[in-house]
């Protein structure tokens, strides 16, 4: 994926790849780092590939990963490509298939997730506990931890919530409100998504 010619050579490899329902299955699983300070999956490049080419993998293995990335803070944490700290995690992209049914359980895991972003109802309160000072270094240190993780800028993994049909019209309305903290923040995010569907359109 990352070397000379990834595009041709990483498109080809991965019609082999998928064709193998065994490999799925196998890359799915679970293990400890190298480190041994946290979890991940046998192959971790094959697992974001399935999370893109989901309509084309087997269901077993998929349904597994994703069973994984909504169970396992450091699954859904995972990202290959981007910054460890606003990537496109396997959790957000678990949220392009709009296909998939999310339990009450993994739709909790999901929001609870969300709402460690910067500028959230939850995040806000927490830094009321803060002086100035302790607030400026607060915002630095998160800013930098894997709790950020899940995509940045206007389309974080908020964004892909509120667009999944697996929450109601009525759950999103709440979680709006709870998303962001700001009202002036939150305008700004909304002229944001305004302005990309006119461009799409003029596309």
């Amino acid at each position: 994926m990352y070397g000379l010619e990834k595009d041709k050579y990483a498109s080809t490899l991965w019609e082999k790849i998928k064709s193998n329902p065994e490999i799925l299955r196998e890359a799915v699983k679970i293990k400890r780092n190298k480190w041994n300070n946290g979890d991940e999956v046998n192959g971790l490049a094959i697992c974001n590939a399935m999370l893109i080419d989901y309509e084309n993998v087997d269901a077993c293995a998929y349904n597994e990963l994703i069973k994984n990335i909504y169970s396992n803070t450091d699954i859904a944490r995972t990202v290959i490509k981007g910054a460890s700290n606003g990537g496109y995690s396997f959790l957000l992209m678990s949220l392009w298939n709009n296909n998939i049914k999310l339990t009450k359980k993994q739709k909790t895991f999901a929001v609870n997730e969300a709402m460690n972003k910067i500028g959230t109802i939850r995040y806000e309160n927490n830094l009321n506990d803060y002086d100035l000072l302790d607030k400026y270094f607060k915002n630095i240190f998160t800013f930098l931890s894997n709790t950020q993780v899940h995509g940045c800028g206007d389309f974080d993994i908020r964004y892909w919530i509120l667009k999944n049909p697996n929450w109601t019209l009525n759950e999103k309305q709440k979680l709006i409100m709870d998303f962001w903290a700001s009202d002036d923040y939150y305008n700004e995010t909304l002229e944001q998504w305004q302005w990309a569907i006119i461009l799409m359109m003029n596309y």
